[in-house]
């Protein structure tokens, strides 16, 4: 069945764009209140590790919740999203309590994040799952690609509003901004009629003849194992593109304060502001009907992007490398979670979101902390005067401090360049550029939500 035209799309619908404006709203709140606290810390301890911890903190409980996830199809999303909601703003009102008290500590501030993880873990999944549950099946690529808006919108407000409060008002402001935005969100979805579709759970929106369906994680497994088999392709090379961008995320750092630590946020801003207009277009025209060539173009920018950033020792050169690499993150993103909602059955949305999440974010410090060490103790060396890559890599590079960070985010890039190759290449992903089958069809949250 050919989707509706672009000129007669079904519009996206009043719940979907409340929704959508609570969690936009509560994503840019969390990210200003994530650069507060990280300042904050860094000016109370003057230790670096704590960062490292704050971090940690708040993306380990997406590994830890992963497997206790198998369950969370059985559930309304609706009340998963606002529970989720709640749990992390727990972490948030109790730091702020402790520091209008004057009792704050570093360690508090950890426990915040921890339990802030904790909330989106379970969160998270809920709320992708539920997008087809409040949008038509056409509108899926769009819907997504506004999802894209709220971290690109945090990339280029979240640290200029979360220094700027620091600085004036001290860390209440960025915690009290935090637990308003969450408030907002809960709201948002809360007051979402409960005659919406999204506030029926998927298993029995689509079991036949009522039925409850199987939970845990067998039936991912098994779907995996089967027809899910380009699924579990494309989910292999997302986590590979999550540990490169690990890598790439502390190797730009590095590169960028060694070129001028005064503007190193401007290459970031840039980034920002291209990452909003990539994702304004695909809210407003929609992705390619053809989902791999997407997939390959977003990676090919993605890849050409980072390769940039590492070319010559160029503050010009780093901000252009970065908004051409993040033009490619939300075509990536948008196109793998509407293949996530077109291909997998509707009763597994939950548990796959989940999947997903928790691999990625397993990845990212992984690809941090060797990153790191990679830096440190080859790279740099190397690509020092008198190095060993000094009259070979560093004749095209350069050398002395930074290249070595910069001879990672080359190398990133073309990895990225190659896992694009693999994505175009991949004889089990090709299926996508065809319209589902109508079995698959019948199965899929889009047609079982949307009436």
């Amino acid at each position: 069945m050919s989707a509706p035209s672009r000129h007669t799309r079904t519009p996206l619908g009043t719940a979907f764009w409340r929704i959508w404006s609570g969690q936009t709203v509560s994503t840019l709140g969390s990210a200003t209140a994530g650069v507060g606290v990280a300042v904050y810390v860094f000016l109370d301890t003057g230790n670096a590790l704590w960062l490292g911890v704050l971090t940690a903190c708040a993306g380990v409980p997406f590994v830890l919740l992963t497997p206790l996830l198998g369950r969370i199809d059985r559930f309304d999303r609706r009340a998963v999203m606002i529970i989720g909601d709640c749990l992390a703003a727990l972490g948030t009102v109790g730091a702020l309590v402790a520091a209008l008290l004057g009792r704050l500590d570093p360690w508090h501030l950890v426990l915040a994040a921890f339990i802030g993880g904790v909330g989106s873990a379970i969160q998270v999944p809920a709320a992708q799952a539920a997008v087809p549950a409040l949008v038509a099946e056409d509108q899926l690529d769009r819907a997504n690609g506004l999802a894209q808006l709220g971290p690109a919108m945090s990339l280029v407000i979240g640290p200029a509003l979360a220094t700027a409060l620091v600085a004036r008002w001290g860390i209440v402001a960025v915690l009290l901004v935090d637990a308003v935005t969450f408030m907002i969100a809960v709201t948002a979805t809360a007051i979402t009629p409960f005659g919406s579709r999204v506030a029926q759970p998927a298993t029995s929106r689509c079991a036949p003849d009522g039925e409850r369906v199987e939970v845990g994680w067998s039936p991912v497994r098994a779907w995996l194992r089967g027809p899910g088999t380009g699924i579990l392709w494309l989910l292999g090379l997302m986590a590979t593109v999550n540990l490169c961008l690990g890598f790439f995320n502390v190797a730009l750092v590095a590169t960028v304060t060694s070129i001028d630590e005064t503007s190193a946020g401007l290459p970031l801003a840039v980034g920002g502001l291209s990452m909003l207009a990539a994702s304004l277009a695909l809210g407003r025209w929609g992705l390619p009907g053809r989902r791999v060539p997407a997939i390959t173009s977003g990676l090919l920018a993605l890849a050409m992007g980072c390769a940039i950033t590492g070319v010559r020792p160029s503050l010009a050169l780093v901000s252009l490398g970065m908004a051409i690499a993040l033009a490619g993150v939300p075509v990536v993103s948008a196109t793998s979670v509407t293949l996530l909602h077109e291909r997998v059955p509707a009763d597994l949305h939950g548990r796959m979101f989940a999947l997903s999440g928790g691999v990625s974010r397993a990845l990212d410090p992984i690809g941090a902390v060797v990153a790191g060490v990679l830096i440190a103790a080859f790279t740099e060396p190397a690509m020092a005067t008198d190095g060993a890559l000094d009259h070979s890599v560093g004749v095209v590079l350069g050398t002395g401090h930074g290249r070595g960070a910069a001879l990672v985010c080359v190398v990133v890039g073309l990895v990225l360049a190659i896992v694009a190759g693999l994505v175009h290449s991949a004889r089990s992903l090709r299926q996508f550029d065809d319209p589902p089958e109508q079995e698959d069809v019948e199965l899929s949250a889009s047609r079982c939500a949307v009436s």
